[in-house]
């Protein structure tokens, strides 16, 4: 019935190109098939929300599906004023949604929950978070500071622009995968509070997954 076990919705090019690797290393799963719908910017996951998620759920069939957005682009886009309130608008519309896929007949398989993950401030900010792992691997120009809560960094963007030796990528999916492939998530999870959310998240929709898969 479903085709994958996480499928996500995501707000650019950068995650578009590293959720896959970055999904397969935190659940230690190499191969695992990962549908990923790029919305194309935070005021389009925002405002379209509906649309993306029939696109994710009829073409990817996953059991589990998470969205994830900027928290500082949608509060400087004014689409919402706090952290609270945008958890309240997207309940409001994955509810909506889960409603009238009941019964809608082009969607053959349900998720069985609907996740929102805020990054904090950015996605960004999980790239720069595992300060030792890019060090070490020459990612940082040498005079760059070390971080030990990559969440409290007000413009992780501007931080890679400034102190990567690449920095001027930070937009380049290439760049972003290279970046994702040198961290260590668990490290990452340590020094950002959103990506322990997202961690977690993974990790438990695979372990269902695996456990329905034992047990069918």
């Amino acid at each position: 019935m479903y085709n994958a076990a996480v499928g996500f919705i995501v707000e650019g090019h950068g995650e578009y190109a590293a959720y896959p690797s970055l999904f397969c290393r935190i659940v230690d799963a190499t191969g695992a098939y990962v549908p990923c719908v790029n919305a194309g910017g935070c005021g389009s996951v925002f405002k379209n929300t509906h649309e993306h998620l029939d696109d994710l759920v009829r073409t990817g069939k996953p059991r589990f599906v998470i969205i994830t957005v900027d928290y500082i682009d949608l509060v400087d886009q004014r689409l919402a004023p706090d952290l609270r309130t945008i958890r309240e608008i997207f309940k409001s519309r994955i509810d909506s949604w889960m409603e009238k896929a009941k019964v809608d007949g082009r969607i053959k398989a349900i998720p069985e929950s609907i996740k929102l993950v805020v990054q904090v401030h950015k996605f960004e900010s999980w790239l720069i978070a595992d300060y030792d792992s890019l060090l070490d691997q020459g990612f940082l120009i040498d005079q760059a500071p070390a971080i030990d809560d990559s969440d409290a960094v007000k413009d992780p963007a501007g931080w890679v622009k400034k102190h990567f030796v690449d920095g001027h990528e930070v937009k380049s999916p290439a760049f972003v995968k290279k970046v994702v492939a040198a961290i260590d998530v668990d490290a990452v999870s340590e020094k950002s509070k959103s990506f322990s959310i997202f961690h977690r998240s993974c990790k438990r929709y695979y372990d269902s997954w695996l456990r329905s898969s034992y047990e069918c």
